[in-house]
């Protein structure tokens, strides 16, 4: 049994130490624990960086009444967080896009939460200039005098433009 329980605990720890996603332990407010991909993530030199600081300091002001309320259900209600996009900051203070998740855990024996997150920055970069994009191609679409209609395979009208619409006597909104 100590042998099975021994070889458990260095798959776990193999696990976090290796996962590219960002894990976090906090107890009290304070980091207890974090991995590798976490200092990289909040742009420490290396975990032990973030041990003994505030969790708090990394949530970004916008986000701090639901990470409080996050922290609440782990610990005190002992249910799970689900994963949600949040916004960190990073050690150097940098804004970081993150999806994060939370369950609650035992470290040393007491209640703890752990914090599991990965950057979807440029996931929401891509995604802003993908409706940037969009936006500039109605703007160019229905400064068209001619009526201009898509259909998709189905032969259902999927963008019409301004004058498209007067045509049919149908509002444009």
């Amino acid at each position: 049994a100590e042998i099975e329980l021994k070889e458990s605990e260095d798959r776990y720890r193999f696990l976090v130490e290796s996962s590219p996603d960002g894990i976090i332990i906090h107890q009290d407010g304070i980091v207890v624990f974090a991995n590798k991909a976490a200092a990289v993530l909040l742009n420490a030199d290396k975990p032990e960086v973030l041990v003994g600081k505030p969790v708090m300091s990394f949530v970004h002001p916008d986000y701090i009444q639901t990470v409080r309320d996050r922290i609440h259900s782990t610990q005190n209600v002992r249910e799970e967080a689900p994963l949600i996009e949040e916004t960190f900051l990073g050690i150097d203070g940098t804004k970081i896009d993150v999806e994060v998740a939370a369950i609650p855990f035992t470290f040393k024996g007491k209640p703890a939460t752990q914090v599991v997150f990965r950057d979807i920055t440029k996931r929401k970069k891509a995604e802003a200039e993908l409706v940037e994009s969009r936006e500039f191609l109605n703007k160019i679409i229905n400064s068209i005098g001619d009526p201009v209609f898509v259909k998709d395979r189905q032969h259902r009208y999927i963008l019409v433009n301004e004058a498209g619409c007067k045509l049919f006597g149908r509002s444009f909104d």
